[in-house]
């Protein structure tokens, strides 16, 4: 994979479209339901953030 490229991944969620956008633009639903190291967010453009997540003692940045 080149630098720059992207990766898109199609899912299907047991859940309520609702909940589904509540978990990927809420602060707290996110933290929740997978980054609870999620410093801020803010569903709002030209909004960025960055954190950590270590696996296995690896770091990964998001």
């Amino acid at each position: 994979m080149k630098n720059g490229e992207s990766i898109e991944i199609e899912v299907d969620l047991p859940v309520s479209m609702d909940a589904a956008w509540q978990a990927i633009t809420d602060l707290e639903r996110m933290r929740q339901w997978y980054f609870p190291m999620l410093p801020d967010f803010k569903a709002e453009v030209g909004f960025s953030v960055e954190f950590n997540v270590e696996c296995e003692g690896r770091n990964f940045l998001h």
